[in-house]
């Protein structure tokens, strides 16, 4: 996965792996919702949560993984994009990425769900709200990477960090892992090298 050569992938290879959050907790919920009975819609909750935050986790990883990816290629030469299906598109920069609000949304909705129908507290970390903020500006100032051929088209938003040689040796390494188990929430713990 060297970026030596004249040509890099947009994507690793975990693009298989993300499931769309909103569809997937929408239909857990309904799924949910369906009892009248109290106990019962706690009983669902219970069941389902567990998935819920997987596919959260899920989504953190894969929003933090092109995170990763980009601070990496940008530290590591110059190459074309391979398989960006952005390219050439139109690019709304009044249309806010809808995934990622309703992930900033089901966040908090989560925290009082949880409460509501276990009688206990909940928390997420705060990094997962930052990944989702910062991705979403990486998005914009990439215009939803309609205009990126290579890899110094990329624009970073100003609180990425640049890691260190060993960091950024770090990060290559776990994306190739993730790219082969498709545990895209593996990089979380990555998140503190470049944020």
């Amino acid at each position: 996965m060297t970026v030596l050569e004249k040509t890099v992938k947009f994507d690793p290879g975990w693009g298989s792996y993300v499931l769309v959050y909103s569809g997937s907790v929408e239909y857990l919920y309904k799924d949910i919702n369906k009892f009248k009975n109290l106990s019962q819609r706690s009983f669902k909750f219970k069941q389902y949560f567990p998935k819920i935050l997987k596919l959260l986790e899920n989504n953190i990883g894969f929003y933090l993984g092109c995170l990763l990816w980009a601070v990496y290629l940008k530290n590591s030469g110059d190459a074309e994009f391979v398989g960006n299906h952005c390219l050439g598109q139109k690019y709304d920069e009044k249309s806010p990425d809808l995934e990622i609000d309703y992930i900033l949304t089901s966040i908090d909705k989560l925290k009082a769900d949880y409460k509501y129908y276990t009688g206990k507290t909940t928390d997420f970390p705060e990094i997962y709200k930052l990944v989702l903020v910062t991705y979403n500006e990486f998005s914009e100032i990439n215009k939803g990477f309609t205009e990126t051929y290579n890899t110094i088209d990329l624009k970073l938003p100003a609180n990425l960090k640049t890691p260190s040689k060993e960091d950024l040796e770090k990060i290559n390494s776990a994306i190739e892992s993730v790219v082969e188990s498709g545990n895209l929430e593996e990089l979380i713990p990555l998140a503190g090298i470049i944020l």
